[in-house]
């Protein structure tokens, strides 16, 4: 991590007068949380293209995170926050406050598959697939925009469908 840090005098508590900025490279990361690690090794597959084999005990997969940050007023921006693991790029942009009572982002993710090569289901498969050419972007099997808001005990993760970025 680089970063510079400011902390100005004053009687408010640290928390809402320190500033930080700064980037970051986080690698082979692996969470402690044994159904976190699940969800992540089980959206590594289905972005490569192998559903079949996304189940809850998939081998864990080594993954990154790096991002730029601006820590202010008990707040932390991120103007671009990526976490890639195999088969899939996430880029995200938003804020977290540090008492985790708000975290708003936005932004896309990009896999290696197509929609209709991520459900192990032939007849979902086959209801994707004319949708398929709608994410297939930029060179990414496909490119679909996601929204992660709430609370840190009540995240809310969805389509980002009406974005206009």
């Amino acid at each position: 991590m680089k970063a510079k840090l400011n902390i100005p005098p004053g009687k408010e508590s640290v928390t809402q007068k320190i500033g930080v900025r700064g980037r970051f490279l986080l690698t082979n990361i692996h969470f402690n949380s044994p159904n976190v690690e699940d969800k992540v090794d089980m959206l590594s597959l289905r972005a490569q293209g192998k559903p079949g084999e996304a189940h809850a005990g998939a081998p864990d997969v080594h993954s990154q995170m790096r991002g730029t940050f601006n820590l202010h007023s008990g707040r932390m921006d991120f103007s671009n926050l990526n976490y890639t693991l195999p088969g899939a790029a996430i880029n995200l942009a938003g804020q977290y406050t540090l008492d985790g009572k708000k975290f708003d982002f936005t932004g896309k993710v990009r896999t290696d598959a197509k929609l209709s090569q991520m459900t192990a289901t032939w007849w979902k498969s086959v209801l994707l697939k004319p949708v398929d050419p709608f994410f297939h972007k930029n060179g990414a099997g496909a490119e679909i925009p996601v929204k992660i808001s709430g609370t840190n005990t009540s995240p809310k993760f969805g389509l980002d469908i009406g974005s206009k970025k």
